[in-house]
């Protein structure tokens, strides 16, 4: 999968329906492009793409499929529309962009080479023989090195800009499957899915770190540079583990099936994940920052005061930042049995006219009972302020302790 800076679609490789599916910015699905391999009985078997991203170039925002069975790239231009079809080697199975020179990258895991296409032009210039079945490729956006990972030799073959090998790096670690280079710290991440590791390696002196662990068999991995984290997947744990610069991992999440594609939509932060099994893809967000509500925080003694002397709720007003309208709204209430109860919550919405906020008045959780047995669980859009206002009332027994009652 890729998302294309150019329009903000998300293109998905379908590799046994030998389709292209395009989603649109709200992740709905726009179109299903189908990559007809001519002479090929068992069809195109598109597996990965890439997107031209030079704002100079008439070809900006086009797409590059790289098809494995019919050893080719198609190309999808602006429209949406297959354009041209660009021999490679032989059983092409990733694609890279160089942003330096311009040219693309194919690794041909059956003939142990890379092969290097001119999109201007749409020919293929030179065929690099490399190490044994290289399975991915990732390229420095700085240097234009591109760095070529060997699965069965677990090496990395390191290429310039000007097509020459200039080192491969070797003895990474054992089933090296997938790999990934963080520009800011001018460092090189290697998936070691037999060992389940990630292998940090310093690019400066081509020195290797302490390996990370992570989850059970990882292969997709990522960075978003707007966060400075890493996104390792795990194949068999179905999670994500989460790494800061400092290399430790931070978190582990998991919201979805996991498998081989991953891409990043860096204008919102979202993370498309895919599961072939269920024929569809898992959209996930992270966050360093707490999302959990409390009262504020120069309010410790109240909400202490909560546990002990619960209230009554007479309506709660949300206040959000942005446009966008709530997409999920619970209560979540705890009996004295021990028993949860989830009950959904309508509320009307309207513009206030003091400060022309996103503002929803709710009332259907009118007499409700706040007391550290209830959560409010909702969902809204990223990167938004959210304030709560709750209406309550308090029975004061206080008073009647002074007043010196008894109850019998």
């Amino acid at each position: 999968m890729i998302v294309n800076p150019y329009n903000g679609f998300t293109y998905i490789a379908n590799q046994l329906s030998n389709t292209i599916t395009i989603l649109n910015q709200n992740n709905q699905v726009i179109k299903i492009i189908p990559i007809v391999a001519d002479g090929s009985p068992f069809g195109a078997a598109p597996v990965d793409l890439t997107v031209f991203s030079l704002a100079s170039s008439p070809n900006v925002g086009r797409v590059y499929v790289v098809n494995s069975i019919w050893d080719s790239i198609s190309v999808i231009d602006t429209n949406l529309e297959i354009i041209q079809t660009i021999p490679v080697g032989l059983r092409p199975v990733s694609i890279t962009f160089n942003p330096v020179n311009g040219y693309l990258y194919t690794t041909n895991i059956a003939d142990n080479t890379i092969s290097i296409v001119d999109p201007e032009t749409a020919t293929l210039i030179d065929t690099i023989p490399v190490g044994n079945a290289p399975k991915n490729s990732t390229v420095h956006a700085d240097t234009g090195d591109v760095y070529v990972l060997n699965t069965k030799d677990d090496s990395v073959t390191i290429i310039d800009q000007n097509g020459q090998i200039t080192n491969t790096l070797q003895n990474l670690g054992a089933g090296l499957v997938n790999l990934t280079i963080v520009e800011a710290t001018n460092s090189l991440y290697v998936v070691s899915e037999t060992n389940n590791t990630i292998i940090p390696v310093a690019l400066e002196t081509n020195t290797v770190a302490n390996a990370i662990p992570v989850g059970n068999r990882p292969y997709p991995i990522i960075y978003n540079p707007n966060s400075a984290l890493l996104y390792v997947g795990n194949r068999d744990d179905d999670t994500f583990s989460i790494i800061d610069q400092s290399n430790t991992v931070i978190d582990t999440i998991a919201l979805g099936a996991v498998n081989t594609g991953v891409a990043l939509n860096l204008q919102t932060d979202v993370i498309y994940t895919s599961d072939p099994l269920g024929g569809a893809i898992s959209i996930i967000t992270y966050s360093e920052e707490s999302s959990a509500v409390l009262v504020n925080e120069g309010y410790a003694a109240k909400r202490e005061d909560f546990i002990y002397r619960p209230v009554e709720i007479g309506h709660v007003k949300f206040v959000l930042s942005g446009e966008e309208r709530f997409k999920v709204l619970q209560l979540q209430e705890q009996t004295i049995t021990g028993k949860t109860i989830k009950k959904p919550i309508s509320f009307s919405a309207h513009q206030s006219p003091q400060n022309f906020g996103n503002v929803s008045e709710i009332f259907g959780m009118h007499g409700m009972v706040i007391d550290g047995k209830n959560e409010w669980l909702f969902q809204i859009a990223g990167k938004q302020t959210i304030t709560i206002l709750t209406y309550y009332k308090q029975l004061e027994t206080e008073r009647f302790i002074d007043q010196g009652l008894t109850v019998s």
